[in-house]
């Protein structure tokens, strides 16, 4: 389900509880990779989080607010030949993302024989003009694979402590 960025986080599992911190999902409506999307979105949510699905070709156009979000996460199939791009849209997107600075963020791309690390490596790269920090990225093959990504990312969506990380906390 794609929602408003200013909206309530949908789809919560029967029982689960929310700890407070939003996650938001952007991913590319081209190549299937919507149904990876939602795998990670359920992966998140496994954590107790909030979370948003947003496909970028339907999102509205203007500034795109994000200031609710901890974690952004883009998601893109590979495209183009031996040297692989990500998806236009979701790259647009991220551009019009506002306040992304100091935010975590994170990547999956749908897994395929070449072009792979190139489609990251671009994701990543427009998400760290725009000041996030990627923590994390993966090549996804399976919605099954991209659940264990989502629940992987559930630590990225956790307030850090001051200190905590130095202490091994």
């Amino acid at each position: 389900m794609s929602v408003s960025p200013t909206g309530p986080a949908r789809e919560l599992r029967e029982g689960a509880v929310v700890t407070g911190a939003r996650c938001l999902v952007l991913y590319s409506g081209l190549g299937g990779v919507e149904e990876l999307a939602r795998a990670v979105g359920e992966g998140l949510r496994g954590g107790g989080l909030a979370v948003d699905l947003v496909r970028a070709d339907r999102a509205a156009p203007g500034p795109f607010p994000v200031g609710a979000y901890v974690l952004v996460c883009l998601g893109s199939p590979v495209l183009g030949g031996w040297r692989g791009q990500a998806a236009h849209d979701v790259l647009e997107l991220v551009g019009r993302c506002r306040p992304l600075e100091g935010k975590r963020g994170a990547c999956f791309v749908r897994r395929r024989l070449w072009g792979t690390r190139s489609a990251l490596l671009q994701m990543m790269a427009a998400l760290e003009r725009q000041g996030v920090w990627v923590e994390d990225f993966e090549a996804v093959a399976s919605p099954e694979q991209a659940r264990r990504f989502g629940q992987r990312l559930q630590a990225l969506a956790t307030p850090r402590r001051a200190g905590a990380e130095a202490a091994g906390l």
